[in-house]
């Protein structure tokens, strides 16, 4: 009798450990899954920062230009400004309007010829 019971048991734990590898590789199997899974989420992770910090370039390198543009305006007003007050002092100047006279009359006489 001893003999038959340990048979069974033997049978029973060859059964067991057929069983737990079948167990093993299927959870060897859903493990190598969740690497995929994984390994794509990285993948989409990078991705997603790498788009990130480009348009985080793209975002510095305009607030760039545009204060290069402000900048830019401010001193072409400043210029028209001056043109302004210059071209108002001209006009306002007595002695200014005499030479420019002075200087226009041979001009104009050198196109009548």
């Amino acid at each position: 009798m001893e003999k038959s019971q340990k048979e069974r048991q033997i049978v029973s734990l060859r059964a067991e450990i057929a069983d737990l590898k079948i167990e093993k590789t299927n959870y060897q199997n859903e493990v190598e899954k969740l690497k995929g899974s994984i390994h794509r989420y990285k993948n989409q992770i990078d991705n997603n920062f790498a788009k990130a910090i480009r348009k985080h370039n793209s975002v510095i390198s305009l607030k760039y230009k545009q204060k290069f543009l402000i900048d830019s305006i401010r001193v072409l007003r400043k210029e028209l400004k001056k043109m302004e007050e210059n071209k108002k002092s001209w006009q306002e100047d007595p002695q200014r309007l005499k030479a420019k006279k002075r200087i226009d009359q041979p001009v104009l006489q050198m196109q009548l010829l």
